[in-house]
C-alpha cells in the first residue's frame, strides 16, 4: 500500500540516502544529469542541507511503501491552482512497482484545486520522458539540458476570484490598487516597472529575473533558495546578521570565482568553507584569526623570516 507523509527533519538523512541512490541509479542508465557537467542529478541531489531546505520551503511528502521509506516527492504550490512538482524520487530497490504512478495520483488528490502542473527532468532520460507522458503531461519546453512538462486538469470556477486569462493588458497602469494575495502565473512583465509598493511575504517561484534592477529596496528577512545568480552584482546593501550558507559556484561547473571588494565583513564568521585559492590583498584584518590563529601574528613571522 502506498501513503504519503508530510516530512520532518528528522527525515532528512534517510531521504537524502534514497534520493543519492534513486539518481546515481538514473546515471548508470542514462549518464550526468546535464550535457555539460559530472552530476549524476539535479542540483544538491546528494546534499542533505538541500533536503532540510527543501523540507523547510516545499510540500515534502515520504512515499510509505508497506510503512518503509520508499522515496520522496516535493511539490512547490505557485497561488492555488498552480503547482511544480519540485523533485520525485524512487529508491532502486522500489522501482518497477508501480509505486510512482500512485505516488503522482495521490499527490493531485492532496491539492484537489490545483489544475496546472508542471515539472522539469533530464532531457537525457527516456524513461521519466515515457513516465510523465503515461501521466498525460504535455511537454512544453525542451533545450539540452533539460525538458519540462505541464498538465492541466479540469478547472474548478470560485465565484469569488476575478480572472484574467489570455489577456493583452501591455502597458497598463495601476495605481493605488489593492493586489493583496493575488496570483500571478505564466505572465510576461518584461520590463515592467513596479515601485513604491507593499510586497512582504511575497512568494516568487520559477520566475526569470535576468538582467533585472532591484533598487531601494527592503528585503531582510527574505529568503533567497535555488536560485542562479551566476554574475550578479550585489552593492551598497546592507547585510548586518545575514545568514549565507550552503552556496557553490554551479552545481555541474564552475562559473567563474566570486569577488568581495570594499565590503565590510567586521565579526563575521567562515565556518566549513571551501577557500581553495582565495587571495585576501589589501583587507583591514585587525583581529582575524584562522582556527583561532591570529593572522596578523602569522604575517609578523612571516615578514621576520624573509
Amino acid at each position: 500500500m502506498i501513503t504519503l507523509q508530510e516530512a520532518t527533519f528528522e527525515d532528512a538523512h534517510a531521504l537524502t540516502a534514497l534520493q543519492t541512490a534513486a539518481f546515481d541509479c538514473h546515471a548508470l542508465q542514462w549518464g550526468s544529469w546535464t550535457k555539460d557537467g559530472s552530476s549524476n542529478g539535479p542540483g544538491g541531489y546528494n546534499s542533505l542541507q538541500h533536503i532540510l531546505y527543501s523540507i523547510k520551503i516545499t510540500h515534502f511528502y515520504k512515499i510509505m511503501f508497506n510503512h518503509t521509506i520508499a522515496g520522496g516527492i516535493s511539490i512547490f504550490t505557485s497561488g492555488n491552482k498552480h503547482a511544480v512538482v519540485d523533485k520525485l524520487f524512487i529508491a532502486p530497490e522500489f522501482q518497477n512497482k508501480n509505486i510512482g504512478t500512485q505516488t503522482m495520483y495521490l499527490i493531485e488528490r492532496e491539492f484537489p484545486r490545483v489544475y496546472r502542473w508542471e515539472l522539469g527532468t533530464s532531457a537525457k532520460s527516456k524513461a521519466n520522458h515515457h513516465f510523465y507522458e503515461k501521466l498525460s503531461y504535455k511537454k512544453t519546453f525542451q533545450d539540452e539540458n533539460y525538458i519540462y512538462f505541464e498538465k492541466k486538469k479540469a478547472h474548478l470556477s470560485d465565484s469569488t476570484v476575478k480572472l484574467f486569462s489570455n489577456s493583452d493588458l501591455s502597458r497598463a497602469e495601476f495605481e493605488d490598487c489593492s493586489l493583496t494575495s493575488a496570483d500571478f502565473f505564466s505572465v510576461n512583465l518584461e520590463k515592467a516597472t513596479i515601485s513604491n509598493a507593499n510586497m512582504s511575504h511575497m512568494t516568487l517561484h520559477d520566475i526569470n529575473l535576468s538582467q533585472t534592477t532591484l533598487h531601494n529596496i527592503n528585503m531582510s528577512g527574505a529568503n533567497f533558495g535555488d536560485m542562479n545568480l551566476n554574475h550578479i552584482e550585489l552593492c551598497q546593501a546592507s547585510l548586518g546578521g545575514a545568514y549565507i550558507h550552503d552556496t557553490n559556484l554551479g552545481w555541474h561547473e564552475s562559473h567563474g570565482p566570486i569577488t568581495f571588494e570594499r565590503c565590510d565583513l567586521t565579526e563575521s564568521t567562515l565556518s566549513n568553507c571551501v577557500l581553495r585559492g582565495v587571495n585576501i590583498q589589501d583587507c583591514d584584518i585587525t583581529d582575524m584569526k584562522i582556527n583561532g590563529v591570529s593572522v596578523e601574528e602569522l604575517l609578523r613571522i612571516y615578514q621576520e623570516k624573509i
